[in-house]
């Protein structure tokens, strides 16, 4: 007995000693930092998709941030968008909007969406999921409100954002909720500013984001407009106050793709990564470079000289890179061989996303009335006849909202053809 209690000291003192030397994710993430040079730094905090080519897989993404192969630190693949992987027609399963999704009330079945969309975008070698959507509705023709699971309701926002994004990091992908902050309408969105006092946001607009941080979102994404008169990606008081004070987010901000407006004011007030960054690097000097005339590399050249000078300081570029370094370990995303099977241009649609999809779909229409029991339809009833009216029924039909939550699905089954399939014996029913 005196043997077995010496065995289970000694197990007891290496266990302690294991975890007296694990190194979290956040040492380990700034351990890197410190073996980093400026130059290093830099190049991770914009995109540059022309560097794809280093890396064999990674091009054909939205979004692409180089890594820093001497020190093993693999690039960062991001792709549009909430409501599935933009890409490819067919490739990739069309999944119900968020704000659909939403009318179930359902924490599991939002759980559900996020896993399986996650599991696509892992599927296809993506890194960073642009979504999901949180922000409220309060401009009912927003062009993005498709998009956003919140709808009115804080609370609701609140606890679907966790769901969800708890989904899609379970599945080693970074979850990358948006459009931070107060992004109500697609209307003048580049100049536009949502004004709004610190309580109301607070209280109303912050708390899905609140959720996600709950369920530890990795990134954020913020907005082309601005808020009480500053840009978004520029907006101390949104991001260091609201967002990283009030609400505890520990992530990396990434903006919007005309989101950054500026060199110093971004960098010292938030910003982590600016996308889309660098377009056409000079070879002998990747950080110099042609870009577009409305989306300027303002992280590449003038962010060096910005730290040359002293405008943004050393250590405000190692808190952003340790950031971007610490989510990519926390995934997973540092330690994974890149599969080259997994590639943006990879099928990865299957029966069994197929059947999630149409229960998310399912769950998220609510039946107002059924007056005489007519529902569900019943092919024995030889006297039924069904109304079918308007293009989006049949040739027309909408399946999704357009832009960066797009998806082409493999293939449409309109109301129309359902319905015909469903009662093949009628004469003529519709």
């Amino acid at each position: 007995s005196t043997m077995a209690v010496v065995v289970v000291a000694a197990a007891l003192l290496l266990l302690l000693a294991g975890h007296a030397t694990a190194e979290t994710p956040e040492e380990r993430a700034a351990k890197l930092v410190s073996q980093m040079t400026l130059e290093e730094k830099l190049e991770m905090v914009h995109g540059n998709k022309s560097r794809s080519s280093e890396w064999p897989g990674t091009d054909g993404y939205v979004g692409f941030v180089p890594g820093v192969k001497r020190l093993g630190i693999p690039p960062l693949t991001m792709n549009d968008g909430p409501q599935g992987f933009r890409g490819p027609p067919g490739t990739s399963t069309q999944f119900p909007s968020g704000l659909a999704v939403a009318t179930a009330w359902d924490r599991d079945l939002m759980h559900l969406y996020g896993t399986t969309m996650g599991g696509e975008f892992r599927g296809k070698g993506c890194d960073v999921q642009f979504g999901p959507g949180v922000n409220l509705n309060r401009v009912p023709w927003g062009g993005r409100a498709f998009e956003y699971l919140a709808g009115e309701d804080p609370f609701l926002g609140h606890e679907l954002a966790y769901s969800v994004v708890s989904g899609i990091q379970s599945q080693g992908v970074i979850a990358n909720y948006k459009h931070f902050f107060l992004n109500n309408q697609e209307n003048n969105r580049h100049f536009v500013s949502n004004n709004c006092d610190e309580r109301t946001a607070v209280e109303l607009y912050l708390q899905p984001y609140v959720g996600g941080v709950k369920a530890g979102v990795l990134s954020a994404m913020c907005a082309n407009s601005r808020v009480n008169q500053s840009y978004s990606c520029e907006s101390s008081w949104a991001i260091q106050n609201l967002l990283r004070g009030v609400a505890n987010f520990s992530g990396f901000m990434l903006s919007d793709y005309q989101g950054t407006r500026s060199t110093v004011a971004a960098a010292n007030h938030g910003l982590d990564i600016q996308m889309p960054g660098c377009v056409r690097p000079d070879v002998k000097k990747p950080l110099v470079c042609d870009s577009d005339k409305l989306r300027p590399n303002y992280f590449g050249e003038p962010l060096l000289q910005a730290v040359h000078n002293g405008s943004v300081s050393q250590a405000t570029i190692d808190a952003k890179v340790t950031r971007i370094l610490r989510a990519m370990i926390v995934s997973g995303v540092m330690d994974r061989q890149r599969d080259p099977s997994k590639t943006s241009a990879t099928n990865v649609t299957s029966p069994a996303n197929h059947r999630a999809a149409f229960l998310l779909a399912m769950r998220s229409a609510v039946l107002l009335k059924d007056t005489h029991n007519v529902l569900p339809l019943s092919s024995s009833s030889k006297t039924l006849r069904v109304a079918v009216i308007g293009k989006a029924a049949s040739a027309g039909a909408i399946t999704g909202g357009g832009g960066s939550g797009s998806v082409v699905p493999a293939y449409k089954s309109t109301v129309l053809s359902a319905l015909q399939e469903k009662l093949p014996d009628h004469d003529n029913p519709f």
